[in-house]
């Protein structure tokens, strides 16, 4: 577990999106911090933005299989992705991806009024089960929580009912905390996955603990 911030802000998962397999990171990520988020997470980035915009984490949803996208980003932006991995667009009004789906390889919780045909695009492209939820009373889900293939930290104030929906869709136990210093919002302030993760600068040690503890990355 390490700390990074993106544009001086100590929010990395409004930047970066990670899987057991690549790492999206903004076209501009000075080279040392690009290391520094390859050398963590144990995975190559691959550097680009959507329509000119640096917040890949609030844009696209991942997982090792696909990606879905916001509706605005263009045939360039797709034609990087699909070098490797399979990648859509999300056709929904409820198009910041990031924000509203919550994945990893096992399934998929969304915004609870994305519509039928967006669900079925990330069903599709993912290659998961797909279901509509909450997650600490909040429905953009991807900012409420990060999930990985071990593990899924979830807003503190997420309630058993919300637990018991992550972890039959996910796959994985769940656990509630904070990052930077008291945030709820921890999809926008960790970035992680099987390997490794990255919190905001201002993450506390106890946060950290914590936060390797739902993510099942103590060794």
């Amino acid at each position: 577990m390490q700390k990074a911030d993106f544009h001086g802000n100590p929010f990395p998962g409004v930047f970066c999106v990670a899987t057991d397999s690549f790492v999206l990171v903004p076209l501009d990520t000075p080279k040392p911090l690009v290391r520094k988020v390859e050398e963590t997470l144990e995975v190559e980035a691959v550097a680009l933005t959507i329509d000119g915009s640096p917040i890949l984490g609030s844009l696209i949803a991942a997982n090792t299989r696909g990606a879905v996208v916001a509706d605005f980003a263009t045939d360039e932006d797709l034609e990087i992705l699909a070098s490797f991995v399979r990648v859509e667009r999300i056709p929904d009004t409820l198009n910041a991806a990031g924000n509203n789906i919550l994945a990893n390889d096992h399934g998929a919780i969304v915004h609870p009024e994305m519509g039928e045909e967006a669900v079925e695009v990330v069903e599709s492209v993912l290659g998961v089960k797909v279901r509509r939820g909450r997650i600490g009373g909040v429905i953009t889900v991807g900012t409420a929580a990060v999930a990985t293939n071990r593990g899924v930290l979830c807003h503190p104030r997420t309630t058993a009912e919300e637990r018991r929906l992550i972890e039959e869709t996910l796959g994985v136990p769940s656990k509630p905390g904070t990052t930077n210093y008291g945030s709820p919002l921890v999809g926008a302030g960790v970035v992680a996955n099987s390997h490794g993760g990255l919190v905001g600068s201002l993450t506390t040690g106890f946060e950290m603990h914590r936060i390797e503890e739902a993510l099942d990355l103590i060794e």
